[in-house]
């Protein structure tokens, strides 16, 4: 697992739990996030069985995560050229995606990597 990834869930843990603590009994939960918070998502299913996970330009989180996967599904949105999804390469650290990835097609049909990691683009090409 990426080092810096997992130290900022483990920073923020213990006031996710004290959030699921207040919920769970009302309703199935869902989380989702943007490139740091999709990979803390991502992690974080690792420790909980969220009802759904939802990232948009995810970077890869680590290696072998089916194994300790919690949540029931995890959907991987990338938009365009958007760099991050692509990072740290897989061919130097092995690690993985995880997920189903949705590509999104941008709408007037020209990705650009310098604005495709914008969550106001993932936004606007998702409607």
């Amino acid at each position: 697992m990426h080092s810096g990834f997992l130290e900022e869930l483990n920073k923020l843990w213990p006031e996710i739990e004290s959030d699921i603590q207040k919920y769970v009994a009302e309703r199935p939960i869902w989380i989702t996030g943007h490139s740091l918070g999709g990979a803390i998502s991502t992690l974080a299913a690792m420790r909980y069985p969220f009802e759904n996970v939802i990232t948009f330009g995810e970077p890869r989180v680590g290696s072998n995560i089916e194994a300790a996967f919690k949540a029931k599904s995890h959907l991987r949105y990338v938009n365009g050229k958007d760099p991050v999804p692509t990072v740290p390469p897989e061919f130097i650290f092995d690690y993985k995606h995880h997920g189903i990835e949705k590509n999104i097609i941008v709408k007037n049909g020209e990705a650009d990597i310098r604005f495709d990691h914008s969550i106001v683009f993932y936004s606007e090409n998702l409607v």
